[in-house]
Formats: C-alpha cells, structure tokens, sequence
C-alpha cells in the first residue's frame, strides 16, 4: 500500500476497488485523483540512468508482482497528467489447477 500510496496529496482521494475478472484472476483497481503522468513516461525513466528516484513503486510492484506470479500477473496503468491515475492489478487465482493461495 505504501508504493500506492506514497504520492498522493495531503487532500488528494484515493478509491481501491477488488472483485474477480472472468473468475481467473483478482482484480484490485486503485485510483487517484492526484497529479497523475505520462505512463510510458514511467517506464522511460525507469530505463535512463540518472532518474532512480521516478517510478520507483510502481516499479516495485511490477518486480514484486513478475518474481511471485511470473508472467500470469498483469499491470495495468492509466494516467494523465493533471487528471488522475489508475492501476490495475489482474491476480491469477490458480496456476494449472493448483490455487496460487
């Protein structure tokens, strides 16, 4: 939650929404209506040395998310500056016919 988190405003909302997606996977959906950015943005910035403090929990998360669930997790992020952003995180609920949890 803190990676979530870490930069909305002091007056800034935060909604988180969790369900079941075609009952394969988990679905949490956070939203924002902070300051948003450029998402592909992120992810440049995450390859350019020199810009190690940008992105850096949404980058987290992703690593956290590929290292537990491998390439069955999926990442969703919808932003644009000045408007808010949204991430999506789809959870396999089972991996073959063994249950993840």
């Amino acid at each position: 939650m803190s990676a979530v988190c870490h930069n909305i405003n002091e007056f800034g909302n935060l909604w988180i929404e969790i369900g079941l997606e075609n009952e394969n996977y988990v679905m949490i959906s956070i939203k924002d209506d902070g300051h948003g950015f450029n998402p592909e943005g992120y992810r440049n910035d995450m390859q350019t040395a020199g810009s190690l403090n940008k992105g850096i929990g949404l980058r987290y998360v992703e690593m956290s998310l590929l290292s537990f669930y491998g390439s069955d997790a999926k990442l969703n992020i919808k932003s644009e500056p000045e408007e808010g952003t949204v991430v999506t995180l789809l959870l396999p609920v089972r991996k073959g016919n063994e249950p993840y949890v």
